[in-house]
């Protein structure tokens, strides 16, 4: 199982219209400036977003891990997750059944495994967290994630950002 599968799985568990899902999030935008540091080029491999009241906007974050070693290398370093965890009321990693243990999950994030046939499969919920506004830079990461998608993912971007129509 590779990381889009696991993609495609979150995916189909997180549905519009009650859910908006993106994969390869940027936490920021732009490379200089007021906001440049680590944190803008940071991307989340997922993160869904509730859209209704009834499900009080819930963020989620999701880490994907697809070895034990790419899992070391998450253990090893949280400072990596702190602007994640900012963004997301609860936070998450996934990976093939069993690959990691419940146990062995950081206190701050629950576990998923995501099974052979695809499906998801909760096996720690994680903390809720209360989360401040998240800032500009991720709002405007946000929306030009959503310009892209409708505006044909991103292809002819040039031509789209100059009012012209693309093939």
């Amino acid at each position: 199982m590779n990381e889009q599968d696991i993609i495609a799985a979150l995916r189909r568990h997180h549905r519009p219209p009650q859910w908006v899902f993106f994969d390869e999030l940027r936490v920021g935008t732009g490379f200089s400036g007021r906001y440049a540091d680590r944190e803008v080029e940071q991307r989340v491999d997922a993160w869904a977003i509730s859209c209704w009241d009834s499900g009080r906007y819930r963020r989620i974050a999701y880490e994907v891990k697809v070895s034990r070693a790419d899992f070391k290398r998450e253990l090893a370093d949280p400072s990596k997750r702190q602007a994640t965890l900012r963004i997301s009321n609860e936070m998450y990693l996934v990976c093939p059944a069993r690959l990691i243990q419940k146990g062995e999950a950081p206190e701050e994030l629950g576990l998923v495994w995501v099974t052979e046939r695809h499906a998801t499969h909760l096996v720690k919920r994680a903390p809720y967290r209360d989360t401040p506004f998240p800032g500009w830079p991720f709002v405007a990461s946000l929306a030009r994630r959503a310009w892209l998608a409708s505006n044909g993912g991103g292809k002819n971007i040039l031509e789209a950002a100059r009012g012209k129509q693309a093939p």
